[in-house]
């Protein structure tokens, strides 16, 4: 299998490698002008014109009936935008380009960027961007534009409604950001003393050891690799926490979480899902495969964790003398483990949720339906993976919307902590989180929500050009392993140790506390606001 996978990547990076050179030398039969076509309107800007507004802020004839609608300050942003360089390797993007979701992503991108006659401009977009890429000015709007192979042809009505849409979007999460403290300071009835902070730094109880090893499920053939962190300590039971990370995520994505939590008395288990970890990314950006998970992972991961739990019974009694408390579980899941999560605890996957909104799915909306839509490649059949061992859930910007859909989110009863933000375009506030929230059928759920904080750091350095926001790499680590801490160890005392003491910090006066700018922080246990549901 492997030998047949190499010759895969072996043939692709031959091909590639033949063909950009000559795609860069050769003669340029580029676009020369975009033609915007508005109803029965046609209107036509040059290219040579757009580049040499990129380059010195010239505004030629041919420019200025359009950027008379413009000021000097939304001039300077286009001119940013068209010439921004985004670092991204020419191969990596040809592999992206080829996945369900770069396919999909790029069809609904060239029902707006269309080649003359109208029709979809998916593989003009995709050959000019690769071409861009391999050139010393690297990937740019202008120079992708500069690589088209045709004119370029802008339905101005379907972009516009598109721009509508997620003008829309935005509007409507910063009307429901707003609608938080106002409504969750006013509705607290209880007076909530602030207790110290439960942050990574100012708090290390316990001394912790740590472990990494190998476990083999021989039924399916599966290696999986496990970090193991535990208190130093002679406490008689240790509760137990499983991390499950997300989509292409190291093994250490969570190392100082663990730690942090091992240190107040938690032993913790990372789970590397095998088909889905960074050695999985890594290979299919080297070509190895088309995709950059496997659609078997919905089923496979929430059997990774069982199946550890089910090892980590039998080392309970030879290694750690029955001190785990393997029966009463958490679990903290980020994105796609997030979904574990939500499987784990009695979800099934919804086929027919997953039909309907799969038909045409919309990744600029929302991204995580381009993962989820994935799942419709497995054999339609009831997959029941809840585990009775998990007994509460540290939600991290998971996502869950079609893959459960309402009627299987309705099945998790068990206390849920779910983390959210309102800068999330990979699993957006009023699309991807809220509703599924609202579907869950526990008395104890909380749902947190911080602002500006994106998904991933890899978001943040393309939406801070996009948009010029001035919010660090290094803020943005700090802030989330701050909020991500003290969350998860208050919810996981509460409701894993049984620690009293600690629903304090689950009310929204210390929540408020701990909030840091800009990235204020709310909490909320029942929403109040009408979502879109479109």
């Amino acid at each position: 299998m492997l030998q047949k996978y190499y010759r895969q990547w072996a043939l692709r990076s031959l091909v590639l490698g033949i063909l950009v050179p000559i795609l860069t030398t050769l003669p340029a039969y580029g676009s020369e002008k975009i033609i915007l076509i508005y109803g029965g309107l046609n209107f036509s800007i040059p290219v040579k014109s757009l580049e040499r507004f990129v380059q010195n802020g010239t505004v030629d004839h041919s420019l200025k009936f359009y950027f008379r609608f413009l000021n000097a300050q939304q001039k300077a942003n286009l001119q940013e935008f068209l010439r921004t360089r985004y670092a991204v390797k020419t191969f990596a993007l040809h592999q992206l380009g080829q996945t369900y979701a770069g396919e999909q992503l790029l069809t609904t991108l060239g029902k707006g960027i269309q080649i003359p006659g109208g029709r979809n401009g998916h593989y003009a977009i995709r050959g000019s961007m690769i071409q861009a890429s391999a050139t010393p000015e690297g990937l740019s709007v202008i120079n992708v534009i500069r690589h088209f192979p045709t004119d370029i042809q802008l339905n101005i009505t379907y972009l516009l409604a598109s721009t509508k849409h997620i003008f829309s979007l935005v509007q409507d999460t910063q009307h429901f950001m707003k609608s938080l403290p106002q409504t969750e300071v006013i509705n607290s009835t209880k007076t909530i003393s602030i207790l110290p902070s439960l942050d990574l730094e100012k708090t290390d109880v316990f001394k912790i050891s740590k472990k990494v090893f190998s476990l083999h499920d021989y039924k399916r053939n599966r290696q999986l690799k496990i970090a193991f962190y535990f208190p130093k300590t002679e406490q008689n039971k240790f509760p137990v926490i499983v991390i499950s990370n997300g989509l292409g995520a190291h093994l250490d994505r969570f190392s100082k979480l663990a730690e942090h939590l091992a240190s107040h008395g938690f032993a913790v288990i990372i789970a590397d899902h095998p088909n889905s970890n960074d050695e999985r990314q890594n290979a299919f950006y080297a070509g190895l495969y088309s995709e950059p998970f496997d659609a078997t992972e919905f089923v496979d991961r929430p059997l990774d964790v069982t199946f550890i739990l089910d090892q980590f019974e039998k080392l309970n009694s030879t290694q750690f003398d029955h001190k785990l408390n393997l029966q009463e579980v958490g679990i903290l899941g980020y994105s796609f483990g997030g979904a574990t999560a939500f499987a784990l605890a009695g979800a099934k996957i919804n086929f027919q949720q997953l039909e309907k909104d799969c038909k045409s799915p919309n990744g600029f909306y929302n991204i995580s339906i381009l993962y989820q839509c994935r799942a419709l490649e497995l054999p339609q059949k009831s997959y029941d993976l809840k585990d009775q061992r998990i007994k509460a859930i540290f939600a991290f910007f998971p996502f869950s919307r079609s893959l459960y859909g309402q009627s299987e989110m309705n099945q998790i009863k068990i206390p849920v902590f779910w983390q959210a933000t309102d800068a999330d375009v990979i699993t957006p506030l009023l699309t991807e989180q809220v509703p599924p929230f609202t579907w869950l059928q526990s008395r104890d759920k909380y749902l947190a929500i911080a602002e500006k904080l994106p998904h991933t750091r890899i978001i943040l350095n393309a939406t801070s050009k996009l948009i010029n926001q001035q919010i660090t790499e290094e803020q943005i680590i700090q802030t989330t392993h701050h909020y991500l801490s003290t969350l998860s160890l208050a919810f996981f005392k509460t409701y894993i140790a049984h620690n009293n003491l600690y629903y304090s910090h689950l009310q929204p006066p210390y929540i408020l506390s701990i909030s840091q700018e800009p990235f204020r922080l709310h909490l909320t246990q029942k929403v109040q606001f009408s979502v879109n549901k479109k």
